[in-house]
């Protein structure tokens, strides 16, 4: 693993994540290792995650962009989160509902592979 410390990306989204894995990722957040970008978008976190979320947050320097669309995050959480993200210029949170998400209504795409749906809205 000493390669680990060389990743700039992890797309952990869609693979069950719940809100009792949330102490684990946000350890991993709070860190602060040299990752940019972390996808955990459809996981099941709701909106107690948030004040877990908030805390990694405010003490990782690095990260550029998590994607948190698609969970059950409540409004309270995601103001919460966004509270962070107005003091960090350079952080993006992105927390659409999985209805405003482009492409989720199409028929097809219960049809795709996850990989394939992410790579055809651009990621």
């Amino acid at each position: 693993l000493p390669y680990l410390g060389m990743l700039n990306s992890v797309n952990i989204g869609y693979n069950d994540i719940t809100s009792n894995d949330v102490p684990c990722i946000c350890s991993f957040i709070a860190s602060n290792p040299h990752v940019k970008l972390l996808n955990l978008s459809f996981s099941e976190f709701n909106g107690s995650d948030a004040i877990k979320f908030v805390n990694a947050l405010e003490t990782n320097s690095n990260l550029q962009r998590m994607l948190l669309n698609g969970t059950e995050m409540t409004e309270k959480g995601k103001a919460m989160i966004n509270a962070v993200v107005e003091n960090r210029p350079k952080l993006s949170v992105p927390m659409k509902d999985a209805s405003q998400i482009r492409g989720m209504d199409r028929p097809d795409v219960p049809n795709l592979l996850k990989y394939e749906y992410w790579r055809s809205c651009g990621y």
